[in-house]
């Protein structure tokens, strides 16, 4: 539905296993170098939800040649204070997965810069 409302604003996602799994690997990979980071930490209630489902969250490698990853907080998995704990907000980060596979570039008309030769002046007798 919005990617016909929304064209070129949208990317389509499907949620299968093996698709998660590609996005699953992808998100660790963005995680290992470094790349993720929660750019506005803070104490609000937001912010102790999302660590609260990372701190719930489990990576399983099934057994197999595909090595399909499963990640995210098992199912029925509560909270201290009894409430179920989700993973939509470790979905919604992983979805960063997606967009780091597109070409990022901003459009400008080409440039020239003139500089000096720094091999100018220089004894070309080594």
């Amino acid at each position: 539905m919005l990617d016909r409302s929304f064209p070129t604003r949208v990317i389509p996602v499907k949620f299968t296993s093996q698709g998660k799994s590609e996005i699953g690997w992808r998100l660790l990979s963005i995680i290992e170098t470094g790349r993720f980071n929660d750019p506005a930490p803070s104490d609000d209630l937001l912010s102790k939800s999302v660590r609260l489902q990372y701190s719930h969250c489990i990576c399983e490698i099934l057994p197999g040649p595909a090595k399909t990853l499963r990640l995210g907080v098992p199912d029925g998995t509560r909270g201290p204070d009894g409430e179920l704990i989700h993973d939509d907000h470790i979905l919604a980060d992983s979805l960063t997965a997606v967009l780091d596979r597109l070409e990022w570039y901003v459009h400008t008309d080409a440039q020239i810069v003139y500089a000096l030769d720094p091999l100018d002046g220089m004894d070309s007798n080594f």
